[in-house]
């Protein structure tokens, strides 16, 4: 039997440089927006493997990898364990560990119809620093479905979680950006516990924020 493992590194944490002011956010979906849904989820996106990790998963574990170098790919459900395992342990030589690439890209690109401008220039989006939280698997049969999925194979999720920490004047300009939305902890209990959590304008609260 075949699964699918899809992985990610998303900032789903923002906290002021040298202060104990911290946000959970969520960052608005263009995908979901294109199709009328209007949710926030993790800022960032899908890992990419090397090329070392690639033959390294296809040679041990038959890996076939749909989509060239995403850290998206198909094994044998025997093989989930040890695969999940390596991916939990963060080798910086089997997959892309650092979520730089792609929050630069999110926060500095003019990606959606509502933005007149990006979040962020690249130079300031430059200046943001990132630590590693902690990782999460979303086991097989979770209620998450996303459009890459195949139909009639089962997902098991890796989210590696990060904070961003940032000076004051990047920091404002995220927080208060028409895209980025905050959230308390309270409202990430309610929604880790199976309520659906909405924003004053009735954008919902993704289910990839940890």
């Amino acid at each position: 039997m075949q699964i699918r493992v899809s992985v990610a590194n998303l900032a789903t944490r923002i906290t002021l440089t040298g202060t104990d002011q911290t946000y959970v956010f969520g960052i608005i979906n263009r995908k979901a927006l294109e199709q009328g849904d209007h949710v926030a989820t993790g800022l960032g996106g899908g890992a990419q493997v090397t090329q070392i990790g690639k033959k390294f998963l296809e040679d041990n574990f038959g890996a076939h990898f749909p989509e060239d170098m995403e850290a998206r790919f198909l094994i044998e459900k025997k093989h989930m364990k040890k695969v999940l395992a390596i991916f939990k342990s963060r080798e910086a030589s089997i997959y892309e560990i650092d979520p730089t690439r792609e929050i630069i890209e999110e926060l500095s690109t003019k990606e959606l119809p509502i933005q007149s401008s990006p979040v962020l220039s690249s130079d300031e989006a430059a200046l943001i620093k990132t630590r590693y939280i902690k990782t999460i698997i979303q086991p097989l049969g979770g209620t998450r479905r996303l459009a890459r999925d195949i139909p009639g194979v089962s997902t098991v999720r890796v989210f590696n979680i990060f904070e961003l920490i940032a000076e004051k004047e990047v920091f404002t300009k995220i927080i208060n950006s028409p895209i980025i939305y905050t959230f308390t902890d309270k409202e990430l209990r309610d929604m880790r516990s199976g309520k659906e959590v909405r924003a004053v304008d009735e954008t919902r609260m993704g289910e990839n924020i940890f």
